[in-house]
């Protein structure tokens, strides 16, 4: 998920916490099932992966994304494009968890962090949450505002 949005969208780690978490939700939303498996919290960005730390890591160890630096002065902006030689295998996804990862990057890729950081604390499962950095249950994919699109 992490080299297909990078692909596709080439997100800054705000950014792609937020595809990753619309993503996991809305095919559960579709299937009761989600794409990654990953447990998500409330954090006060929005939602996150738990440890998303790791997950990144991890994809940039098999050499599968790689991590610009872009420096805004007061901060260093991390966006996550695909290494070199790295292609993403649809082969590993099923037709519903591509379907539902295209929705996801289409609806989000010309919104700004702060836009999609923004829709993401209009949704129950960020604001039920943030009061105690609560994980966030998978039941509130079925009251998803965004994407729009993602019925």
């Amino acid at each position: 998920m992490v080299l297909y949005f990078a692909e596709k969208v080439k997100p800054f780690k705000t950014k792609l916490n937020k595809l990753l978490f619309y993503a996991d939700f809305l095919h559960f939303r579709k299937t009761c099932f989600s794409i990654s498996g990953l447990t998500y919290q409330a954090i006060q960005k929005g939602p996150v992966p738990k440890n998303y730390d790791w997950l990144f890591d991890n994809t940039m160890e098999k050499k599968l994304v790689k991590i610009l630096l872009h420096d805004y002065g007061n901060y260093m902006g991390e966006q996550f494009v695909p290494a070199e030689g790295s292609v993403f295998d649809e082969e590993l996804f099923t037709a519903s968890e591509l379907k539902a990862m295209q929705i996801v990057a289409n609806a989000f890729n010309n919104d700004t962090v702060n836009g999609i950081v923004n829709k993401s604390h209009e949704e129950d499962a960020w604001a039920d949450n943030i009061d105690c950095f609560n994980t966030i249950s998978y039941d509130y994919g079925f009251g998803l505002k965004y994407p729009a699109n993602g019925n």
